[in-house]
């Protein structure tokens, strides 16, 4: 019996020392000194010194990161002059630009129902108007007499070249027309019409002989016969100076032919804009 209660003695006196350890454990944690003696008391001095060597370490390293971390969330700081105090960067106020001066655009030709090319012409007679590029054809009128437009007229091709030789370019009007509002009026907001430039395209009948044209005369041109001429609208801002571009081209053709029932024929016709098919007038 003795035997068993010393065999089993060790073992209550373990117990008793571990729960000691506890216990000294739980009454030295919260105090940095004393955690640290009884480090030294249970695992020896260098194991604590590598301890405390490492936790440096890391600390160092932590600082790092962190310092590396605020540098990029950190907004930047503007430079400071150590001769004054910081001031914010000024810029010179743009220059006002000036507006585009308005120009002529939509150039619409109507045509003159009131005018008839009576017994000595073919043909027939074109009104025009305009509109404005800055929304209001006042804008055009103020530039009068700088602001002018014309119409330059070119013939590629005249088969009544000997009985009529029209110069080559034509220029019309001669100087230009004028945007002045004496010269033109005001029929809406953006719509300007001009009272003293129309654009007649008639022949003078005395140059339509069909005897030119008879089949076996020599020098004859077959029927029918053309003449043919280009219209370029332009338009200068500075009376005249330089030229752009306003509208065209137009092709103008006149045409003597026969009719199926062999009837003489005179057609005028602004391609895009009018036509008319007269008889012949002798």
């Amino acid at each position: 019996m003795r035997l068993k209660a010393a065999a089993k003695k060790p073992e209550i006196n373990k117990r008793s020392s571990i729960s000691r350890i506890k216990a000294n454990q739980s009454r030295s944690l919260g105090s940095p000194v004393n955690d640290v003696l009884f480090l030294q008391r249970t695992a020896g001095n260098q194991a604590v010194q590598r301890l405390i060597q490492g936790a440096r370490n890391n600390r160092n390293d932590a600082s790092n990161v962190d310092f590396l971390s605020k540098q990029e969330e950190e907004p930047e700081v503007p430079f400071v002059d150590q001769a004054g105090p910081t001031k914010a960067p000024t810029t010179a106020p743009a220059a006002p630009v000036a507006p585009a001066p308005a120009r002529p655009t939509n150039l619409y030709q109507i045509l003159n129902t009131g005018w008839a090319p009576g017994p000595n012409r073919y043909g027939f007679q074109l009104q025009f108007t305009c509109r404005s590029t800055s929304g209001n054809v006042i804008d055009l009128q103020n530039q009068a007499p700088n602001l002018i437009w014309r119409e330059h007229v070119a013939y590629p091709h005249n088969d009544f070249s000997h009985q009529i030789n029209p110069p080559n370019p034509t220029i019309r009007p001669p100087g230009g027309g004028s945007f002045a509002p004496a010269h033109t009026t005001v029929i809406g907001p953006n719509l300007l019409r001009f009272n003293t430039i129309t654009d007649t395209h008639w022949f003078p009948t005395w140059a339509v002989n069909p005897a030119d044209f008879a089949p076996g005369r020599p020098g004859a041109h077959p029927l029918p016969a053309v003449i043919e001429s280009r219209q370029v609208y332009q338009y200068s801002l500075n009376g005249g100076g330089n030229w752009r571009y306003f509208a065209g081209s137009f092709i103008i053709r006149r045409i003597l032919f026969h009719d199926g029932a062999g009837n003489l024929r005179f057609l005028t016709r602004k391609t895009g804009v009018h036509g008319v098919t007269e008889a012949y007038k002798p």
